[in-house]
């Protein structure tokens, strides 16, 4: 979780309060599970010295009250299933073409196969939802933490 730290979220925090015209002592909020990794002093220590506030959304109100779990991560995690999906039936399809009996496909679920496909199909989700207008705020809205003023 420091490395987390170090190598993403500050770098996120940095540049959007550089993007913002912020200040660099200017607070940002960081909204955790609660998670034993995340509950370490040194992890909290480094946050709230880069003047990160944290929050903790209680046990078994995850989805209830982190903003990207009510709308964002559910359609992340469909659209990595839609791409293992079409993936799987080209595996299929192309033993299918080689001739291969339905009993005889055999699909290579080793680690070093799957993993850097399976990072491009995260990749390529998030990019999908990100370029949704206005997601990540309409579930802040929609979360509470958020409100719009009329």
């Amino acid at each position: 979780m420091l490395r987390f730290i170090n190598t993403f979220l500050l770098l996120y925090i940095y540049e959007q309060r550089d993007r913002l015209n912020l200040p660099l002592k200017q607070p940002a909020l960081a909204i955790f599970a609660v998670y034993v990794a995340i509950r370490i002093e040194s992890f909290i220590n480094k946050l709230q010295k880069t003047k990160i506030l944290i929050k903790f959304v209680p046990g078994g109100c995850t989805g209830m009250l982190q903003p990207l779990h009510l709308f964002a991560k559910s359609q992340i995690k469909e659209e990595v299933k839609s791409c293992f999906i079409a993936w799987y039936a080209k595996q299929v399809g192309t033993q299918l073409k080689a001739g291969k009996t339905v009993k005889n496909i055999k699909i290579d679920f080793k680690k070093s196969n799957i993993n850097p496909t399976h990072a491009n199909w995260i990749v390529q989700a998030i990019q999908k939802v990100k370029d949704q207008k206005g997601v990540i705020r309409n579930e802040c809205v929609r979360s509470g933490m958020l409100t719009v003023v009329k």
